[in-house]
């Protein structure tokens, strides 16, 4: 909201977004006077009172005690005795008389005239928004984001309710309830609507309630969505500002490295299954996450042989993310090439994660933050350890900051610098 500015020319005028509800007594989206003087100081005194007038309408407006006639009337007095005559900024101006507003329950307005726009529901400004996320938003992001409002945001709030009523006691109310939610990849809750969810909260054991840093993942969304409702004037209160919970500790403090002990373990105690083996290999080597891996396909990029993420039509979290990963030479003795295509075919996502996570609890770590994730800040940290360039590293792990365009992936250079970075990577039970 924006209430003083000043033109190119040097002169300050009056500005303040016009609610919808009420933009059709203005026939604009915004309420705009020139103030009439380059003087910074006399522009203020007179905004200052412009502004105490404007808020007094809107807020009177609000209160909901008048019908569309009265509303109409609060409006041509406001226009006429504010904003149309000439004032000079000697606190001269008139103000907005209530006493001369009858209140009757009749209304002089035609029909056509009466139809005002109440404001937008809230699954209306959801879809909105939705066509708006920005264009480096992955295409899995917004099946997220849609899968959150539509799963499970629609389920805690009407979304026929009006975005313009819901106020920070609701939104609190539902963060308070997303913290107590289970993690979705629990047997017994994978299939539950969160409205049924929501009526055994007390039942829900610690151990099965989500992260916090997922519980602000959703939170982020809520914000996002009522931050862009405010920008555009659906709404004139932003009730969702700092809505997330504050971490103790930042991001890179969330997962922790393994050790070269513990990834030894993995080699020496997991004999079940070689695939699997070759999936821990791979993100050692690689830095990839699950559902890069099962995209990922093998291409040889000027004589190197690398995972290649480049297509554009691939499900990954960021466009960054789209990208070439030089193979080491120890997976492709490991018999990576060959093995790839089957490992992509018979395993899912999710079944990669909960063994990976519950091998790692019974026999690496059993600290919360090692996880299979942990195997990508490994990934960063021994490169950092061999001294290779930040940049580099972003490169190879999709990081968005260097700004890679995808025709560079073809350079020699570029393979050859990566390659030589990847191969600086030992795991402990391997020398060549």
């Amino acid at each position: 909201m924006r209430y003083l500015a000043r033109s190119s020319n040097g002169y300050y005028s009056f500005r303040i977004r016009i609610p919808n509800a009420y933009r059709i007594y203005f026939n604009q989206t915004e309420i705009v006077k020139a103030l009439k003087t380059k003087s910074y100081n006399e522009a203020r005194k007179l905004c200052k009172l412009i502004t105490a007038e404007t808020l007094k309408l809107l807020q009177t407006l609000r209160l909901g005690i008048f019908d569309k006639a009265q509303e109409k009337l609060l409006v041509e007095q406001y226009l006429s005795k504010v904003l149309t005559k000439d004032q000079q900024a000697t606190g001269q101006i008139e103000v907005l008389d209530l006493e001369k507003v009858p209140l009757t329950p009749t209304s002089t307005l035609s029909q056509e005239e009466t139809k005002i726009e109440e404001g937008k529901k809230l699954s209306e400004i959801v879809e909105i928004y939705h066509k708006n996320i920005p264009h480096t938003t992955s295409l899995e992001q917004k099946k997220a984001y849609k899968a959150f409002f539509n799963d499970m945001f629609f389920e805690l709030i009407d979304k026929n309710s009006l975005i313009k009523d819901i106020d920070r006691e609701k939104l609190l109310e539902i963060k308070e309830i997303i913290q107590g939610l289970p993690k979705r990849n629990i047997t017994k809750y994978r299939n539950m609507k969160i409205s049924k969810i929501v009526t055994r909260l007390d039942k829900i054991k610690d151990e099965e309630k989500i992260a916090i840093k997922t519980v602000n993942d959703y939170l982020k969304w809520i914000m996002s969505l009522f931050s862009f409702a405010q920008k555009y004037g659906y709404v004139e209160f932003n009730p969702a500002i700092d809505l997330k919970f504050k971490l103790k500790s930042n991001a890179k403090e969330q997962r922790e490295t393994f050790s070269d002990n513990e990834l030894r373990k993995f080699i020496e105690l997991n004999n079940e299954d070689e695939n699997i083996k070759m999936f821990h290999y791979t993100f050692f080597y690689t830095g990839m996450i699950n559902s890069e891996f099962l995209q990922a396909k093998i291409t040889d990029i000027n004589g190197v042989l690398c995972f290649d993420l480049t297509d554009p039509n691939l499900n990954l979290k960021t466009l960054s993310r789209h990208r070439i990963i030089p193979i080491h030479s120890h997976l492709l003795d490991l018999g990576i090439v060959e093995k790839l295509s089957y490992i992509q075919k018979n395993y899912t996502s999710d079944y990669l994660s909960k063994i990976s996570n519950k091998f790692i609890k019974k026999h690496v770590s059993n600290s919360s933050k090692k996880v299979l994730y942990s195997f990508r800040h490994t990934f960063a940290t021994k490169l950092q350890n061999n001294m290779i360039e930040e940049a580099v590293i972003a490169q190879l792990m999709g990081h968005s900051k260097i700004g890679m365009t995808f025709g560079r992936y073809a350079k020699g250079y570029v393979t050859d610098t990566l390659k030589k970075a990847i191969e600086s990577l030992k795991f402990p039970l391997y020398s060549k």
